[in-house]
């Protein structure tokens, strides 16, 4: 889906934080997990599975009263919708934050689609720039999802929504609960054989796996050295 803009002159924070709440749910699609605009400090929370369809973007925008003339972002791992409470929320009201006026108009233009969010605001005669949402890959974004908690232990079964993202790999096994380690890693990363050397190589060596690395020295294949940290 293409970029959905807006632009326009809010006059103050409380109608900017409610023009972007109209545009980024009614037109660009994304979910509301949470929110009250009235409140002391208000807030609303974000989700979006992303242009795909299959991502987890967790985006909380508050309003601090003890923080002047902004509104404060953070990013979460995910949400609870049994606490209704966002996990392990990520970000600082120092630096994580788009700048507004509380008491003054400022002119702002939003560009958003479900990956990505991005503001521009001028105070006074000062532009600033803000982005939120998704991050360059540098693996391939064919990917399967697990259905289920993986468990600790060996030769543990993974239910996942689409073995066919698995095809190409020959084996696959989960290690201490912490990360998925799939050999014959896909070839459509996009990354050259270089770059795809050091980082394995580096993600080897970080998990304390020498087996991959040892392969990749001994130049052998990419379809069938590759040991890849997910």
């Amino acid at each position: 889906m293409a970029y959905h803009s807006t632009s326009g002159i809010a006059n103050n924070t409380a109608d900017f934080f409610s023009r972007f709440r109209s545009f980024i749910v009614n037109t660009v699609g994304w979910t509301v997990l949470q929110e009250d605009l009235g409140a002391a400090n208000p807030f609303l929370y974000l989700s979006s599975s992303g242009e795909n369809g299959r991502e987890t973007v967790y985006l909380l925008f508050d309003k601090f009263t003890a923080n002047a003339d902004k509104i404060c972002v953070r990013q979460a791992l995910w949400w609870n919708s049994g606490t209704s409470s966002a996990v392990q929320p990520a970000g600082s009201t120092g630096y994580n934050y788009v700048a507004t006026k509380d008491s003054t108009t400022f002119p702002y233009w939003i560009f958003a689609d479900l990956d990505h969010i991005v503001f521009v605001t001028r105070i006074g005669t000062i532009y600033n720039a803000y982005y939120f949402g998704t991050v360059k890959r540098y693996w391939s974004s064919n990917m399967a999802l697990t259905q289920a908690d993986v468990g600790a232990g060996s030769n543990v079964v993974v239910p996942v929504d689409d073995a066919l993202y698995l095809a190409k790999t020959s084996s696959a096994r989960f290690r201490g609960g912490r990360a998925g380690v799939y050999r014959g890693f896909e070839q459509s990363t996009g990354l050259g054989d270089a770059e795809m050397l050091a980082f394995c190589l580096l993600k080897c060596e970080e998990s304390g796996i020498s087996d991959a690395a040892k392969a990749w020295r001994d130049g052998r294949r990419m379809s069938s050295a590759i040991t890849m940290i997910l």
